[in-house]
């Protein structure tokens, strides 16, 4: 459930790439710590640290990584000072290289939903000359500020100095320098979901009973563009994430989540699509500014759905959940910018 929620927002923030907005020179943002992550450098595993020697994790915002600026350039050596009078981080010079302190205490490995601060005014110098950053579309990218620590895209230090830098989806790791190989541990095969296939502009899942036909200005992501977003196809409790297509003409997104209940609970044969939703209804509030709209009971491609209908600031949200056997519920989340959009996107299931 946990994880749903996880996903909606993510959904949420990816859906606000697609979308103009006008945003103050310091911008309030929801994103993710990620603990879960790991990283690399040189093929050995390392653990940051702030100056007090408290462990910090890797941000996730809209697809980009971010890691604390400090802890990046201690490990390739790098000099970085703040400098104040004129709020720039200060890379490279004559300066010593920073030190990270030893880590103090243990590292947890959840992740967490978290508000914080990207902060555009931030100005970042190499050897003194301004950078500016972007992600791997293009798009211009800014340091996030959270509990006093500066982030920045992990890829924007590594450029600088020429770091190789990959995602490992299959280990969920950041891997800077040399790559090492590491075992990939698929899903147990008792756990493992049933994958849906695409032809052309047709998605079917026979294990679900789904079909959903994209109509003439929506795409379909790709599994690597899945794995880019979430970080693998299958979440570590073996869910499933399989299907993601976006409209390009009004940005509604449309995702499938296939959850595998028997890792939860022995008494999975219990849950129901309603029961479900309730549990969807009690734990959105927490996780964000929703607004349950309501419920309601529809049919689509010859499946029948309870559905859950949400706003998240101007963003409609529908869950539509059904349960397949006595061990899975398939979510198929719709989110848009209109409820007209919702629904044209839900009609695609056929």
């Amino acid at each position: 459930m946990k994880k749903l929620i996880s996903l909606s927002l993510a959904v949420i923030m990816m859906f606000s790439m697609a979308v103009s907005v006008f945003a103050a020179e310091n911008e309030n943002i929801d994103a993710v710590l990620d603990r879960r992550i790991k990283v690399t450098y040189n093929g050995e595993l390392q653990t940051f640290t702030d100056a007090n020697g408290k462990i910090v994790y890797p941000i996730v915002y809209q697809g980009t990584t971010y890691l604390p600026v400090r802890a990046a350039s201690a490990l390739v050596k790098l000099p970085v000072q703040w400098d104040g009078a004129n709020y720039t981080v200060v890379l490279g010079g004559d300066g010593a290289p920073y030190e990270a302190a030893a880590p103090v205490g243990t590292p947890l490995t959840e992740s967490e939903n978290i508000k914080t601060v990207l902060d555009k005014n931030i100005k970042v110098t190499f050897n003194g000359e301004l950078q500016t950053f972007t992600d791997v579309n293009g798009k211009v990218v800014y340091p996030i500020v959270h509990e006093g620590t500066t982030y920045l895209p992990v890829r924007a230090v590594s450029n600088l100095v020429n770091l190789p830098v990959e995602w490992d989806g299959a280990n969920y790791t950041v891997v800077l320098g040399e790559k090492t190989e590491q075992p990939v541990t698929p899903p147990a095969a008792e756990k493992e979901l049933h994958r849906g296939v695409w032809n052309g502009k047709v998605y079917t899942n026979e294990f679900a009973n789904l079909k959903f036909t994209l109509d003439t200005n929506s795409v379909a992501y790709t599994d690597e563009d899945i794995i880019e977003q979430f970080g693998a196809i299958y979440d570590d409790q073996g869910n499933l994430y399989d299907m993601m297509a976006q409209n390009l003409v009004d940005g509604t997104l449309t995702m499938i989540l296939i959850e595998d209940l028997s890792v939860k609970t022995a008494a999975s044969e219990q849950v129901t699509a309603d029961k479900y939703v309730e549990l969807l209804k009690s734990q959105l509030p927490q996780a964000g500014d929703y607004t349950i709209v309501g419920t309601e009971y529809v049919e689509l491609g010859g499946n029948d759905y309870t559905v859950l209908k949400t706003t998240n600031n101007d963003i409609f949200q529908n869950y539509y959940v059904m349960k397949v056997g006595d061990d899975h519920v398939v979510c198929l989340l719709v989110t848009g910018l209109s409820e007209a959009g919702v629904n044209a996107a839900a009609a695609c299931f056929n």
